[in-house]
């Protein structure tokens, strides 16, 4: 029972890290600096952006960003595409 509970820590702990190092590399991302002189301020942004909002993370979920099917019912870029390879296998078949 102990092992488990520190493979929990672990995992914990590994995860935290895997948070904070996505997020450092967002707030990279985010900041928008010209020139070789603002390399410092860039790493100290992104330090202080992760540290703040390593917890979420998430993705937006808008009606823009979001899965199109759940706000108009539409088909999703997956399924539109396997759609279009159904039917290129089917003209295969009936032409080949």
């Amino acid at each position: 029972m102990h092992r488990n509970k520190e493979e929990k820590r672990a995992r914990r702990i590994r995860d935290r890290q895997r948070m904070i190092a996505r997020a450092y590399r967002k707030g990279l991302l985010l900041w928008r600096a010209g020139g070789p002189d603002g390399v410092e301020k860039i790493r100290d942004f992104a330090r202080e952006y992760a540290q703040q909002n390593h917890r979420h993370l998430a993705a937006c979920s808008c009606h823009m960003c979001g899965n199109p099917r759940r706000y108009w019912g539409e088909v999703t870029m997956p399924e539109r595409r396997a759609a279009v390879d159904a039917e290129e296998q089917l003209r295969e078949v009936v032409e080949g």
